[in-house]
């Protein structure tokens, strides 16, 4: 401000020599003496090289700032240049959400709890607490005992001392940790024992109804015993009644002719008996075979396997393709974007749908996608970084509105249904990760249409909280 100043009254007080000069001039012509126009032009040019001075030290400040800002611009340049590709930078994701998994995935803090408390259930553990309270006994004891007037023996207390020493020696505590690896895989072995009951437990209903069927068959196999009982009762009456008849007829028959019509009837009598039993078994061996289940159940181990069989449904159904997965991300764009194309090509054919079920619950409950005055598919996007499939699908959603359907359930459940064919459940996020990596992961592949059919119904019975939150925007 100061500078302006001091530039206009320069400016101005030029003008005023100019003037002055102009007027010395005429007054020099006008008097004939030179010194009225001398005066004025030197103050003139005194002013002008005053201001010539204040330009050229104004212009160096200029050329002082523009090398500073040029070497600004280069420093930043060359920092923009060191930051990392963005290849690097989806890496470092990739990287991240995997290790976001295997922290949500591990169980190793419970396993840590059951070993501790069957070590401290270990009877070792008591012994020695038994042995600790023995030894603070004895030194009450040694407190309490009066001064002896006689030298006192110590050989019975160095006697008993030695002996819970020896006690204590032979305690195995040197094979702890072998007690522990042998209680890990107990647990371990425990585990495997309850999957393995769990899923032989998924069908309770169909084996309790095949139950219903079988005792209604050993009730109609007992049915037909006592009928065959009744038959042999009535058998050994005959019997009873022949027997009483050689009595009567041993004067008209000999003994040999009567043993050998006894011996034809009986062996008639048992032929009978085994046919009928032989017979009743085959009926219940063929009932037997006919209940039991003629559907398949099959493991599937790790990411590249899971991931076959999403390609395989997504090629392979002609109805309905139903994927539930928590998160939209890399799954989706995997290896140029391969699901993509072939769920293009499943929507090309006739009265074929697809129905995706996303949203994880603890991102709908993050405060910022709460509170956030945009819609939840935007703010999930927004604020968390695991929806970037997301703009795609909803493209896929506006080409094919009757075809393609995204439901937000708040979910933590990864299957998929193709068609009414089978089904696949896992723990592997196939919508939201590749194949490539070696984290372990497990499912279940089956035709059972039992699991097949509440698979299906429970997700169309989920609630959409997408449409949930619109209809909340127009209430309020």
């Amino acid at each position: 401000m100061k500078w302006t100043s001091d530039r206009n009254w320069l400016n101005t007080a030029e003008y005023v020599s100019i003037a002055c000069s102009a007027a010395g001039s005429v007054a020099a012509v006008a008097s004939q003496q030179l010194v009225y126009a001398a005066a004025p032009l030197t103050l003139a040019m005194s002013i002008s090289l005053a201001n010539r001075q204040r330009f050229q030290h104004q212009v160096e400040q200029h050329t002082e700032v523009i090398s500073n800002v040029r070497q600004e611009a280069q420093s930043l340049h060359s920092k923009v240049q060191s930051l990392p590709s963005t290849k690097q930078v989806c890496l470092l994701e990739d990287t991240v959400n995997e290790l976001e998994q295997v922290v949500v995935n591990t169980n190793t803090q419970r396993q840590l709890d059951a070993l501790v408390e069957a070590f401290n259930n270990r009877a070792e553990i008591k012994e020695i607490g038994s042995l600790h309270e023995a030894v603070s006994f004895l030194g009450d004891r040694l407190v309490e005992l009066p001064s002896p007037t006689m030298p006192f023996d110590p050989s019975s207390l160095l006697l008993e001392i030695a002996t819970l020493t020896e006690r204590l020696d032979q305690l195995p505590l040197t094979t702890f940790q072998q007690h522990l690896t042998e209680v890990r895989i107990l647990v371990e072995d425990l585990d495997v024992s309850s999957a393995d009951l769990h899923d032989r437990t998924r069908n309770l209903s169909q084996m309790q109804q095949d139950l219903k069927t079988l005792q209604h068959m050993t009730y109609s196999l007992d049915k037909k015993s006592t009928q065959l009982e009744s038959r042999i009762d009535k058998f050994e009456s005959v019997e009873q009644q022949l027997d009483s008849l050689q009595q009567l007829t041993t004067k008209y028959i000999s003994t040999d002719d009567f043993d050998g019509l006894r011996a034809k009837l009986s062996q008639d009598l048992a032929g009978q008996i085994e046919a009928t039993v032989e017979q009743r078994v085959a009926e219940i061996n063929f009932l037997l075979k006919e209940i039991q289940p003629k559907y398949e159940y099959k493991l599937v181990c790790d990411r590249d396997q899971s991931r076959a069989l999403l390609l395989k449904a997504a090629k392979e159904a002609n109805e309905r393709l139903i994927l539930v997965c928590p998160w939209l991300h890399w799954g989706i764009r995997w290896n140029h974007g391969e699901l993509l194309d072939r769920f293009h090509t499943l929507l090309g054919k006739p009265n074929c749908s697809i129905d995706i079920g996303w949203g994880h619950y603890y991102d709908l409950e993050n405060e910022r996608v709460r509170y956030s005055s945009t819609s939840p598919r935007q703010s999930l996007v927004t604020y968390c970084k695991m929806y970037t499939a997301l703009p795609q699908l909803e493209q896929l959603e506006k080409d094919y509105p009757k075809q393609f359907k995204l439901k937000l359930l708040g979910t933590h459940e990864k299957f998929l249904v193709c068609d009414r064919s089978w089904a696949m459940i896992g723990s592997h996020n196939f919508l939201s990760s590749g194949n490539k990596s070696q984290e372990r992961e497990v499912g279940l592949w089956t035709n059972d249409p039992y699991i097949i059919d509440s698979l299906i119904k429970r997700f169309d019975e989920a609630k959409n909280l997408d449409e949930q939150q619109v209809h909340l925007a127009v209430a309020s």
